[in-house]
């Protein structure tokens, strides 16, 4: 791994004056209002109490929080990611690990709506338990709950950085508005064909919007920073998952983001596991070989990508949570 090290690294968010935060989350309120955080553009009152496809309201919904170490190395530090798990989704992916969550029939089930210093205490109460970062799971539908609670836990006391742990489909406006508060862009490619994008996400353009996010998340952050412990200060790590039998389609995504001298950091995928509805297209119940996710690797590490990790299938279980539980990893969620 090139590491980049740095002796003090002060967050984006400590950087922002009050005014310009509040600038920001009034931006936000007036986004959700006619909401278009994402490219499907629903243009609902979020704040009048209507919703949209991703079922959420004009609070955060909250599924989960907890010390996670299923996340890349440089995210985990000693004790793990700050990872905040967010209700409801921009996509609608077949084979969903946090399906109970993303879901609009059940995230309600599984999330509870959060006021921004609510939000804030638990930032302020991760980086408490020794977490690593705020790592935000499909945190783009929450934007401005997220800046304004950012805003609350800055006054009182929060220092971490900030992960931006996302699907990559987002609106133009919805990044505009996050990117001044994020250090480390962890970012999805999921599918280089439209075709299955649509067809197993009914995410319409999926590669073409991901990957115009991707490249302003690079030019953003274009090289990985870290402590002299190794963990992550600031940069852009992209994920690629592995669907079976759709290995050239990861091959075709690293080639694309080469040819355009997009060489963030990657991660392999190829934990994938059949999960929620992915029983109904049986393409998707074959494995990826282990030889396949080698060579994706070692094309990734040829290409010139800052830094290249990887998983086998037989890793699906680490990566497979029940949020009906309170500890979907396994690991406890330290108290509010």
């Amino acid at each position: 791994m090139r590491k980049r090290n740095k002796g003090l690294y002060r967050p984006s968010y400590l950087k922002i004056n009050d005014s310009d935060f509040e600038a920001a989350i009034a931006n936000g309120k007036r986004m959700l209002s006619s909401c278009r955080l994402c490219p499907r553009q629903c243009s609902v009152d979020r704040i009048g109490g209507h919703k949209g496809f991703c079922g959420c309201s004009s609070n955060a919904s909250v599924s989960s929080w907890l010390l996670h170490k299923g996340e890349e190395p440089v995210l985990i530090g000693r004790n793990g990611a700050g990872t905040v798990f967010f209700g409801g989704c921009t996509l609608s992916c077949v084979f969903c690990q946090n399906w109970q969550i993303s879901s609009k029939k059940t995230s309600g089930a599984f999330s509870s709506e959060k006021s921004a210093e609510e939000l804030g205490r638990i930032f302020l109460d991760l980086q408490d338990h020794g977490a690593a970062n705020i790592d935000l799971v499909t945190p783009t539908m929450h934007i401005p709950s997220i800046i304004e609670a950012l805003f609350w836990a800055k006054r009182n006391g929060l220092s971490l950085p900030v992960a931006y742990n996302t699907n990559s489909y987002m609106s133009r406006e919805a990044f505009g508005l996050i990117s001044p508060f994020v250090d480390i862009w962890l970012a999805d490619l999921k599918y280089y064909s439209e075709a299955n994008a649509l067809k197993y996400s009914s995410a319409a353009r999926y590669n073409a919007i991901a990957f115009e996010s991707i490249r302003d998340m690079y030019e953003k952050r274009p090289l990985l920073v870290t402590d002299n412990e190794g963990r992550a200060l600031k940069g852009c790590i992209v994920r690629i998952l592995l669907l079976p039998d759709g290995s050239d389609e990861a091959e075709k995504s690293l080639l694309k983001l080469a040819e355009h001298g997009i060489l963030p950091s990657v991660s392999i995928m190829g934990q994938f596991s059949p999960l929620y509805r992915a029983g109904e297209f049986p393409e998707l119940l074959t494995k990826t070989s282990a030889e396949r996710i080698d060579y994706l690797a070692s094309l990734a590490d040829s290409l010139g990508f800052e830094n290249v990790w990887f998983q086998y299938d037989d890793a699906s279980e680490i990566f497979s949570p029940d949020f009906s539980k309170d500890n979907p990893f396994g690991q406890a969620n330290p108290p509010l």
